[in-house]
């Protein structure tokens, strides 16, 4: 890094132009939003993408509502995947939600079945320490 006149090194100086850039910008954000705007509802369809795409963006999570049955242990897991199924095939969740969901089933049967391990393992434990 070369030192400047003023002491500062190429990054610092860097770091000082791009605060004042954005300083500039954030002073006549409003006006080119509100440009923007004007231009989307006159019928310009480039603004209009980008107030829908930055402006307005569509969620990534949403929430999603079907019947599921209580589960507690993974053999509950495996008869609500066929209530996931059930529900993807119906048309009242997509794939893709259905695919997350299938994912936290997997991870609770994973879960679980690792709690039944252990406590499978303390029950050998505890017997071999009685003999």
């Amino acid at each position: 890094m070369t030192e400047q006149g003023s002491g500062e090194t190429d990054c610092e100086a860097g770091v000082q132009a791009i605060k004042m850039a954005e300083r500039r910008l954030r002073g006549g954000l409003k006006a080119v939003v509100a440009t923007v705007i004007q231009r989307a509802q006159a019928g310009d369809m480039a603004a209009a993408r980008i107030v829908l795409d930055r402006l307005l963006p569509a969620p990534r999570d949403q929430r999603i509502s079907f019947a599921l049955r209580p589960i507690a242990c993974s053999e509950d897991a495996i008869k609500a995947s066929a209530d996931v199924l059930a529900a993807m095939a119906q048309g009242q969740i997509t794939l893709a939600e259905g695919d997350l969901v299938f994912k936290l089933l997997r991870n609770f049967s994973a879960a679980s079945e690792l709690c039944e391990f252990e406590r499978r393992l303390e029950a050998l434990e505890a017997d071999a320490t009685t003999c």
